[in-house]
């Protein structure tokens, strides 16, 4: 986590849109955001914070953060001065044009100089922070590894929801709102696990669980323990509460605001321990989400990144955008240098999220001027094709929030699938953490490898309402173990539909959303389902209906940690009877694709990351692809397009066109983009 108090100016580069005082959802601002940040402090002039803005603006930056000291424990005084800053900030950005959103701690306060003697949140107030499950505070000090933001000798104290100092936080939010700020970045609202595992089980938050539900706030961890599981979802169900309660606060005076919330926590395990589930947000038209995804090492990025860690960057980018919903949804591109760097935000830009470019593992950095000015030139030519596209894919991988809790059990965080015990800047020494000793996420990873390396077109589904189930002709939903009465309906219906379904593990849908078990599968089509054992017969679609084919093996993860024939052959017999990709290719199975539409443009992106792991792989790549187009279209051009700028990488591409097929070959270096235009057939 990278928690620095910042402003988000936005500089917005095109006129603004009419409907700009309506829902943020909406502003042309929020959709046009190209990341960065800069320091700033109160003791700042007026010229020099215009002549900080004014390089981000030189280098088609038209979001920036500036780091601020809201995260201090602040007196009085003091915070009249840091109001006084975003005073100033807003008039000068606003005489220039530009948009401001204020990045402000939600739950964490640092004391400086604790350890010397100085004054402290947890000295002066300590019965106000989060308490774990071993009774301990969420208190910790600085210089601790991958803890950069928390300077030696230093207090964080992480303050619980329930306590006088929460609500005196909401207060002083309120008044942020009140300064002419466009918008407030709440910094991640979570249960932090630094100093203590497992919060909040302070007096006053184990009343309120016991008054919401009925039940006793657990004492040990027990996942058998219906009252154990019944807590882990009370958290989320807070932490949303919660954040929905500062956003209420922060219009209450009237103040058309934007509430952007930045999340750590993605797709992996480290959800169920901070209480942090970013999908819980994802109906809420009134938030946007900013979606920190953490590199290997904070020293290398991703540089000595194995094949797996980068599809476990794949289905993140992925799963930010299918979180967001129809939400503009703004994404971390963290690298150390260009290398690794650009290939992050291929993955951002190539899934539809909005680039927040800086060097790891800092926020107000940059891997460099020259590499942002010419990427964020090229994104901000490019933004209606990268951000008023849809996905053209037929194939979706449904994800269950609750299944990774009562499978994984928060055994282990699943970031990334390497480990390294002897690099205090990786992400995780523990072998327990890697994605390869996890159930769920391996299974559901390992699926992604196997579409990705097929370059089989594909989406991440979550929480998905029935329209959007229906875009596709296959789902496929790893280790579906536990899933809500409702949802289990909502695939019932799918398949009933016409819709076609694999779920796979040992015992899909018995468990429902709380993890208690069911006598019976909440999927009713199970009950008519064929099974597929790798070794086995396939499903058979009948119609009207769909097909739900059962796999009691965990196919992905078969396919992940062991590539697995036998699981290659099923997933690749399913795919190819129920929706076959449109894409035929010679390209590794290391170039990942993505395809997508934008009026009469389809566009194809290729992302290459194979030199991250093998230093002889070409520079670039020479890949030939042969495309299904639509029958009612036919190809009148192909170009080639890349934020390198060199001449094998840009201009058009000769093509031919037979039957329903246009075919061509580019040369990809780290990234392209491939424009296919059309026009209807007359």
């Amino acid at each position: 986590m990278k928690l620095l108090i910042a402003a988000v100016v936005l500089l917005s580069a095109l006129p603004l849109a009419a409907d700009e005082a309506g829902s943020p959802t909406t502003a042309s601002w929020i959709r046009q955001a190209r990341i960065a940040g800069v320091e700033l402090d109160p003791s700042m002039t007026d010229r020099q914070i215009e002549a900080k803005l004014s390089d981000l603006l030189k280098q088609n930056v038209s979001v920036v953060e500036a780091d601020s000291n809201l995260s201090y424990y602040l007196d009085e005084e003091e915070f009249e001065r840091e109001l006084a800053l975003i005073r100033r900030v807003s008039v000068t950005a606003h005489r220039l044009g530009l948009r401001i959103v204020w990045y402000v701690p939600v739950l964490e306060v640092l004391s400086p100089n604790a350890l010397k003697g100085r004054r402290s949140v947890f000295k002066d107030h300590p019965d106000a922070v989060q308490i774990g499950l071993n009774g301990k505070p969420n208190v910790f000090y600085g210089n601790k590894v991958h803890v950069h933001w928390v300077e030696r000798d230093t207090e964080s104290a992480w303050i619980s929801m329930y306590s006088p100092l929460a609500e005196a936080l909401v207060e002083r939010i309120k008044r942020v709102a009140a300064t002419g700020v466009d918008g407030l970045w709440l910094d991640v609202p979570l249960f932090n696990d630094i100093a203590t595992d497992w919060s909040d089980l302070s007096p006053a938050a184990a009343a309120k669980f016991k008054s919401d539900t009925g039940l006793s706030a657990p004492k040990v961890v027990d996942w058998n323990d219906p009252a154990w599981r019944r807590w882990i979802s009370w958290r989320y169900e807070e932490i949303v509460n919660f954040v929905q309660r500062i956003a209420r606060a922060a219009k209450s005076g009237g103040h058309d605001i934007a509430i952007i919330v930045e999340n750590s926590t993605i797709d992996h395990n480290a959800s169920t321990m901070l209480g942090l589930e970013g999908s819980r947000l994802k109906a809420d038209a009134e938030i946007i989400q900013a979606w920190e995804i953490d590199v290997l090492s904070d020293q290398t990025g991703m540089v000595g990144a194995h094949p797996d860690d980068w599809i476990s960057m794949i289905g993140m980018a992925k799963f930010a955008k299918a979180a967001s919903g129809t939400k503009p949804s703004w994404m971390f591109t963290y690298g150390r240098a260009p290398g690794d760097g650009e290939l992050v935000m291929a993955e951002a830009i190539a899934t539809g999220n909005h680039p927040y470019e800086t060097k790891t593992p800092k926020m107000a950095s940059s891997i460099g001027v020259k590499y942002r000015q010419r990427t964020f030139a090229w994104v901000k030519d490019q933004e209606r094709r990268l951000f008023e596209s849809a996905s053209a894919a037929k194939v979706a991988i449904y994800y269950s929030p609750e299944s990774r809790d009562y499978v994984d059990k928060a055994q282990g965080i699943g970031l990334y699938a390497t480990t390294k015990a002897k690099d205090r800047f990786w992400w995780s020494d523990r072998p327990n953490d890697s994605l390869n000793a996890r159930t769920y996420l391996a299974d559901y990873r390992g699926i992604i490898k196997w579409v990705a390396q097929n370059h089989v077109p594909f989406d991440i589904v979550v929480r998905p309402d029935l329209e959007e189930l229906k875009r596709y002709n296959l789902v496929l939903a790893p280790s579906l173990a536990a899933i809500s009465d409702r949802d289990a309906g909502l695939l019932d219906e799918y398949v009933a539909t016409g819709g076609n379904l694999l779920v796979t593990g040992p015992a899909p849908a018995m468990l429902d959303e709380l993890g208690n078990e069911r006598s019976a599968p909440a999927l009713k089509f199970l009950g008519r389902k064929r099974q597929w054992h790798v070794s086995g017969p396939t499903a058979v679609l009948t119609k009207p209906e769909g097909a739900l084919v059962h796999a009691p093996e965990l196919l992905g993860k078969s396919y992940l940690a062991f590539q697995s024939s036998g699981a290659d052959a099923a997933i690749r017999e399913l795919v190819a009877r129920y929706s076959p990709s449109r894409i035929l290719t010679d390209a590794s199975p290391s170039i990942h694709m993505e395809l997508r539409t934008a009026g009469n443009e389809t566009l194809l992106h290729l992302v290459n990351p194979e030199r991250l792991w093998n230093k002889q792989a070409s520079r670039n790549r020479k890949v030939a692809i042969s495309l299904r187009m639509p029958p009612d279209v036919q190809t009148i051009g192909v170009q080639v397009t890349s934020p390198a700028s060199t001449p094998k990488e840009t201009g058009p591409v000769p093509f031919e066109v037979q039957g329903d097929r246009v075919s061509f070959n580019v040369s990809v270096g780290a990234y392209a983009m491939v424009v296919i235009s059309s026009e209807q057939r007359r």
